[in-house]
């Protein structure tokens, strides 16, 4: 074997070794791109805001729409389980073949409607906001009074009622739920959009619940008429701006954040716990 033939042996042998070197990085750094697609596919860089259409008192579609806005996929998937739905689809979309069950297919600015899970939804003849209210209701109790055993060693637990009935059964106060301990009570208002109006219908309903109980036929009220009170807010659309409002008004604020819902105490109402 003549010494040309060596060196191009070589030199053959060196490229082939680097050609597999340069193919395996390669591969790898490609590897690690769709890992990293992935891995932030669970988030958009901004909050995708889209609107749901509701039905009438009798369960008919109606041009009225729920405004909601996310920015991941979790709490997409969140809502469409609070709403029993397999999905959305745009308003002028008939294809069922065509729902969307991801965030990230969600136009900003459009319409949809639900494709229920199940008929009852339509059946039941509520609007979404009315299922949603219902359903977050029962979510927020739970989490505040997961919250509140946090900061106390006495247990918290919901309330039987909600409705306060006067001597002759009328409903003179309604909470969206109540949750008390030995010493304290929390009144709750809950709503799919949380407007100032709600804020201030909380505060009086502090105000004026120990006479209002002093009103009502039912000896379990009665039982909490010597507990410290405190109020709380929540709502799926909660702006900061109102949350910071009813926080300086002394009440506790609760609130979607990442799929799941958040509890924030103002510090005078910490001092208590």
């Amino acid at each position: 074997m003549t010494l040309m033939t060596l060196v191009i042996t070589f030199a053959l042998n060196d490229l082939f070794i680097f050609g597999i070197y340069y193919l395996y990085n390669f591969y790898q750094r490609k590897k690690k791109g769709y890992a990293n697609a992935n891995k932030n596919r669970n988030k958009v860089d901004f909050k995708q805001i889209f609107y749901i259409q509701e039905y009438d008192e009798e369960g008919h579609p109606c041009q009225k729409f729920c405004k909601y806005k996310l920015d991941n996929q979790e709490e997409f998937l969140h809502l469409l389980k609070r709403l029993d739905a397999k999905g959305l689809l745009l308003m002028d979309d008939n294809d069922d073949s065509n729902v969307i069950t991801s965030l990230f297919d969600i136009i900003t600015n459009q319409q949809y409607r639900v494709v229920a899970a199940h008929p009852f939804v339509i059946k039941n003849k509520v609007t979404c906001m009315q299922i949603e209210d219902k359903i977050m209701e029962k979510e927020i109790l739970i989490t505040i009074k997961d919250t509140l055993n946090k900061y106390v060693k006495i247990p918290f637990e919901i309330f039987s009622d909600r409705i306060l009935k006067d001597q002759n059964g009328v409903t003179i106060m309604k909470s969206d739920g109540i949750l008390v301990s030995d010493e304290y009570v929390f009144l709750c208002e809950a709503k799919h959009e949380v407007v100032i109006e709600n804020i201030n219908n909380l505060v009086q309903q502090l105000q004026e619940f120990p006479s209002k109980i002093q009103q009502a036929n039912d000896p379990t009220f009665k039982l909490l008429l010597r507990k410290k009170r405190f109020g709380v807010a929540c709502g799926v659309m909660f702006s900061e701006s109102l949350r910071e409002i009813a926080k300086n008004l002394g009440l506790i604020v609760v609130f979607p954040d990442n799929g799941y819902y958040k509890v924030e105490i103002p510090d005078e109402v910490s001092l208590w716990l």
